[in-house]
């Protein structure tokens, strides 16, 4: 019973896998967007009021700081997760393994 239950989990991983995919669409659009928002700040940028347009360029950097989470959380999640069950033992994922490192230099 005991390793039904265990692969019924780690099998389970995989349900991650689709909310990490919906998170990889919805930074797609994010993205189409943000060209969107790059093409009319640079079209303004020039007749527009200083504030308004620093303003603006603070919009665009915080556009960036949520994607650039987003993409973070989508790597972290898939590294933690999901790619445990597809990779090799004794292999790193994509962050690597530091600990493998070191102790093979010692």
């Amino acid at each position: 019973m005991r390793p039904i239950l265990a692969k019924f989990i780690l099998f389970n991983r995989w349900l991650a896998a689709i909310f990490l995919l919906g998170l990889t669409v919805a930074l797609a659009l994010f993205a189409a967007r943000f060209v969107m928002k790059i093409v009319k700040f640079g079209a303004g940028v020039f007749s527009s009021p200083e504030d308004q347009a620093l303003l603006d360029l603070l919009h665009l950097l915080d556009w960036t700081l949520v994607a650039s989470l987003v993409v973070m959380v989508i790597l972290a999640s898939w590294d933690s997760l999901v790619s445990p069950s597809t990779r090799p033992a004794g292999r790193a994922g994509c962050r690597g393994s530091a600990s493998s490192t070191r102790a093979t230099s010692r």
